[in-house]
């Protein structure tokens, strides 16, 4: 019973995270003509959804691809981890870049988009947790990590 209580946790919170994700951002981090351009351009939209995939997609592969017993350590956890972050940086620098260039916004300094990927990638660690503590349980070999409870 607890697995699954752990699952739909780890769904709500990953919905309300894609609910409020444009609050969220502009919450942390708010630049009138940056914020705007993106909300404007329906850009939230795509960042959420690669947020959230990269963040599921990595703890599903560390769970039920790799679930080795070698890697059942919460470095190994963490390490693996960092795939989601790396995937969600590129994407919210590059992808944001070239959709605002594309539709002759900007341009936008350096800093406007890496304060908005820094957040991203704070915000894909906590899906990225709650990812797995919402399917580690059906892991054979990786259901104690990163914390056995």
């Amino acid at each position: 019973m607890p697995k699954f209580i752990f699952t739909l946790i780890g769904l709500g919170l990953t919905t309300a995270f894609g609910f409020f994700y444009t609050g969220l951002i502009e919450f942390c981090y708010y630049d009138s003509a940056f914020s705007s351009a993106l909300y404007d351009n329906g850009l939230y939209l795509p960042s959420s959804i690669a947020n959230i995939g990269f963040a599921w997609l990595v703890a599903f592969l560390y769970y039920y691809g790799l679930n080795s017993v070698r890697l059942n350590r919460w470095w190994h956890w963490l390490l693996i981890g960092h795939i989601s972050l790396v995937a969600t940086a590129i994407f919210s620098i590059y992808y944001t870049e070239l959709q605002l260039d594309d539709l002759g916004e900007g341009p936008f300094e350096t800093n406007h988009y890496t304060n908005f990927m820094l957040w991203n990638v704070i915000f894909n660690f906590l899906i990225y947790v709650a990812a797995s503590f919402s399917i580690r349980w059906w892991s054979s070999n990786c259901n104690a990590t990163p914390i056995p409870l």
